[in-house]
């Protein structure tokens, strides 16, 4: 069953959508502190989420940028109370694939909603998603189930170059290339600190050495 989250500060809006909601099999959690919400929006990190924050537009802009940034998989819709063509042309530019007004009829808030949730998520060509790992190899950034993941600059480069051949042994030749500077002894200790991280948060380790040769990342 897909799950549709709501952040609002509209309690009544939201039990209303989530009645509506159960006549298409649908769950909707509602999250009513967006202080508090990254917990629950990190176990369903490719779920719907909608952005009800309808006091201030500039309000929901901020959260949803914020949570883009977050969990960039996640589909996003802005909801506000009444339909304003700014507010639709600059929802966009905070994550938002949907703008629409709660002032429409439930029946078609619902209906949106539903198309939103499946839509299969878009994924910029800059970003590597291997099982749940996403790597945005232009904003420098790891995401593991939507947790992020905080990798030093060079090994990020190094899990990057691995990502971008993952299936492919990568020799250390090519790695110490990549890496302005880098010696053997340094990649050696780059990659200890690259799996370390990701062990942190997932129990098997994706990164293989391959004796003499090199590393490669295996994910099925």
């Amino acid at each position: 069953m897909h799950t549709i989250f709501i952040l609002t500060d509209n309690l009544r809006f939201a039990l209303q959508l989530r009645r509506e909601l159960q006549r298409f099999k649908l769950s909707l959690h509602i999250l009513l502190d967006p202080t508090r919400c990254d917990k629950p929006l990190q176990k369903s990190p490719k779920a719907t989420l909608v952005v009800n924050m309808e006091k201030s537009f500039a309000h929901s802009q901020i959260v949803c940028r914020q949570l883009h940034k977050k969990f960039p998989l996640m589909a996003k819709a802005i909801v506000m109370g009444k339909y304003n063509s700014f507010q639709y042309i600059e929802s966009g530019k905070c994550g938002a694939d949907e703008y629409f007004s709660s002032d429409l009829a439930i029946e078609d808030v619902c209906n949106r909603l539903v198309k939103l949730a499946s839509r299969p998520p878009v994924r910029p060509e800059r970003e590597i998603v291997l099982s749940e790992y996403t790597i945005n190899t232009e904003g420098g950034t790891v995401h593991y189930a939507g947790k992020p993941l905080h990798l030093r600059p060079r090994e990020f480069e190094i899990l990057k170059l691995l990502a971008e051949n993952h299936g492919k042994v990568v020799s250390r030749e090519k790695i110490e290339a990549n890496l302005e500077g880098g010696r053997r002894t340094s990649i050696h200790a780059h990659i200890c600190n690259v799996r370390k991280k990701l062990s942190s948060c997932a129990a098997r380790n994706i990164i293989q050495t391959i004796h003499g040769v090199g590393y490669m990342i295996r994910v099925d």
